[in-house]
């Protein structure tokens, strides 16, 4: 008989994709201060950089323990994600983006992410500052 408590398994899932997601934004972050590549070298870096965090959701999909909701919410941020750093590399690159989709993306991005960060992680993330409008 033992008298510790186990953690859930979803907060400690959370926080490993919350970790990983914050590792994943510094990145992204760095591939949009370099300059000189072209357009399609840097989308082509940020889609590998997001596929190997999807690649570790299939991962933890394919054990089947954790909740489909989180696998599926983990996505959904990938996803978003991924069009609000599109988008960014647009616009560095000098090709036309609306601030009302712009804006729109970067707020599903933070809604979504709200639902994984919890209290107890007290982890952050950060999105590139999208600068006066």
């Amino acid at each position: 008989m033992s008298n510790r408590k186990s953690l859930p398994c979803v907060d400690l899932t959370k926080t490993a994709f919350s970790l990983r997601f914050q590792q994943l934004q510094e990145a992204l972050n760095d591939s949009l201060r370099r300059r000189g590549p072209p357009l399609e070298a840097v989308l082509q870096a940020q889609d590998r950089m997001i596929l190997r965090l999807e690649g570790w959701i299939d991962s933890l999909a394919d054990l089947h323990m954790w909740a489909k909701s989180d696998i599926d919410l983990f996505r959904h941020t990938l996803d978003t994600n991924r069009k609000v750093y599109r988008l960014k590399t647009l616009e560095l690159h000098n090709v036309a983006v609306s601030d009302v989709e712009k804006d729109d993306l970067e707020r599903a991005l933070h809604l979504t992410m709200g639902k994984i960060l919890t209290n107890r992680t007290g982890l952050a993330y950060s999105l590139p500052s999208s600068g006066p409008h």
